[in-house]
């Protein structure tokens, strides 16, 4: 077992010694252009505004195993009549996010990465909060609080 891992290390590191030249003629490497490579948003510049308009449009998360297709479904304003007392350092618009997920892959509740064409990509707590009668739909949430 020992041979077949050190004959595998061997083999890698050739392959990337004769990569090397590469870089020593300024031939670059692939850039990675995904979504998710990209600087994410601070979450205090989402708003619900800025959410409201992208009901029904695609998002996707970047799941433990891979990316998963979501839907937004719906925002949901949470302010109540006592948010007037919140103090300054404290969101002003809290809001809710429902998410639907078809062909569900099981996705632990945890921070995630999301990204949306229009909105960009932003690392958020997400989490299962209901199936439907469809095993394979599920809906998440993000509170934005």
């Amino acid at each position: 077992m020992i041979e077949a891992v050190t004959q595998n290390r061997r083999a890698f590191l050739k392959g990337m010694a004769a990569l090397a030249p590469a870089g020593l003629l300024g031939i670059k490497a692939p850039q990675i252009r995904a979504a998710d490579t990209a600087e994410p948003v601070e979450l205090k510049k989402l708003t619900m505004a800025k959410f409201q308009p992208l009901t029904g449009q695609d998002f996707r998360l970047a799941g433990p195993n891979g990316p998963v297709p979501l839907v937004l479904e719906k925002v949901k304003d949470l302010r109540s009549k006592n948010d007037k007392h919140r103090p300054g350092d404290i969101r002003s618009d809290p809001f809710l996010l429902i998410f639907l997920s078809k062909n569900f892959e099981k996705v632990p509740a945890d921070i995630y990465r999301l990204s949306n064409p229009k909105l960009g990509s932003f690392e958020v707590y997400l989490n299962e909060v209901s199936a439907d009668d469809d095993p394979a739909t599920v809906h998440f949430a993000v509170v934005f609080n």
